[in-house]
């Protein structure tokens, strides 16, 4: 689910052209050199790759800077990346890393506090610019109350739907809950032989959606001192309730440890009418849909207890081992990326959202999103979204999660024996950092 650098939507060049301003270096950079070369490890491919190249372009244009973006995909090689790079050397001016990665990554020194640049009398951001950014989303970029990364990538959990086909079905509108879901996919099944030729949705295994589905039954995923406790009788509500959608055939759930997204792949073939992924990976869904498969976004349907989603992209970081002058114009460059212009921009062109609120009123993604309506669910749904665990060992946590998911939703073992399973590994988990 944390894709393509995650991980996805035409602005004229000139608007942004003309933004693009000589951004003044702090003092204590002040008599260095000019940095000529910075490099960010990222995870952006397809049009996301593209999209951030266009825009690093047009800064090296206008600053004299040569932006090198050294793509590793997906993300869990890039982090591995990375974190190997701290004990090996050789790490880049900047990068992207998810929450409980930066949190490693500042255990070992790794990466700088930000602090300083965004509060910088010369070159920072004044009170009414950080205003700017959705609380959320600024929340963010904290761990233990310091700012270590910079939003610039920031999506969410949506429900991808073809009206054709629900239409067929004679459903006129995306379901806004999950009962009404598992009501709309009883409809869409058909099938042959014993087995579904046609289906809800096709789910790819994901322990994101399922923190996010935690949320939404109202049920703890940790306990006190980070502890699992998602394998309680009331844990177990939606994992359950998903099971039985699988076990009626209404839904699928697979495996995508191998990122073949197969869920997309059901989905753009005209096989399921909804897809759940994240808001980032619509110019891939839209991309690769057959002829007559209409791609239209929605927000995350609610659950019994609350509405949900999950905040997703990897934010930027700046790395410690560098100079005060390679700093400084990895700053530069980091700060303009989320200027309005350069923010809308890479909404329309990605779907991951805008990071400012006052990019909701740049002209052209106004156009955008009153030519394409639904697009704009990802950001409407922001007050909704949650944030995982930031502290080191959830990766691996995170990891033995999914594998207990994949066993209790794909019905290879009983679900409430492969999730405390997941529980009992992931509380052993706590003691291996």
């Amino acid at each position: 689910m944390k894709r393509r650098a995650l991980t996805r939507l035409a602005l004229v060049g000139v608007l942004a052209a003309m933004v693009l301003t000589a951004l003044a270096v702090p003092a204590h950079a002040a008599k260095t050199r000019a940095v000529t070369d910075l490099t960010f490890w990222t995870a952006y491919t397809g049009t996301l790759g593209t999209t951030f190249n266009t825009l690093a372009s047009q800064y090296e244009q206008a600053h004299s800077v040569h932006i090198n973006n050294v793509v590793t995909s997906p993300y869990g090689s890039l982090f591995t990346k990375e974190q190997s790079a701290v004990f090996a050397g050789g790490l880049p001016q900047g990068g992207q890393a998810y929450e409980n990665i930066a949190a490693s990554l500042v255990k070992n020194g790794a990466i700088t506090r930000l602090e300083s640049y965004v509060n910088n009398k010369k070159n920072g951001l004044t009170k009414k610019e950080i205003a700017d950014f959705p609380k959320g989303i600024w929340k963010d970029t904290k761990l233990g109350g310091h700012q270590y990364m910079w939003p610039l990538s920031k999506s969410d959990i949506v429900l991808f739907y073809n009206p054709a086909l629900l239409k067929t079905a004679g459903i006129n509108k995306p379901p806004s809950t999950w009962a009404q879901f598992a009501a709309d996919s009883k409809k869409l099944t058909k099938m042959s032989g014993g087995q579904p030729t046609q289906w809800g949705s096709t789910f790819e295994v994901s322990e994101s959606t399922w923190y996010a589905w935690m949320k939404e039954w109202g049920v703890p995923v940790l306990g006190k001192n980070h502890k699992p406790v998602f394998a309680s009788k009331k844990g177990m509500a939606p994992v359950n309730y998903f099971v039985n959608l699988a076990k009626k055939h209404y839904v699928v759930f697979r495996d995508n440890t191998n990122g073949s997204y197969p869920g997309e792949a059901d989905f753009d073939a005209g096989k399921t009418a909804f897809y759940v992924g994240t808001s980032a990976g619509y110019s891939f869904v839209k991309n690769a849909a057959k002829p007559g498969v209409e791609v239209l976004e929605a927000a995350m349907p609610a659950g019994p207890k609350h509405r949900a989603t999950e905040l997703f992209g990897a934010n930027m970081v700046i790395f410690s081992n560098n100079t005060p002058a390679q700093k400084t114009a990895a700053w530069n460059f980091l700060k303009w990326m989320v200027a309005p212009p350069q923010t809308a921009y890479w909404a329309i062109k990605t779907g991951y959202m805008p990071v400012r609120k006052s990019a909701f009123k740049v002209k052209d993604l106004k156009d955008f999103y009153t030519a394409n309506p639904s697009l704009d669910a990802a950001a409407k749904q922001l007050n909704y979204a949650v944030v995982e665990p930031a502290f080191p060992q959830w990766t691996k946590m995170q990891a033995d999660i999914t594998t207990g998911l994949l066993s209790a939703l794909s019905l290879s073992r009983p679900a409430a024996q492969a999730m405390s399973d997941a529980q009992r590994q992931a509380t052993a988990d706590l003691t291996s950092h």
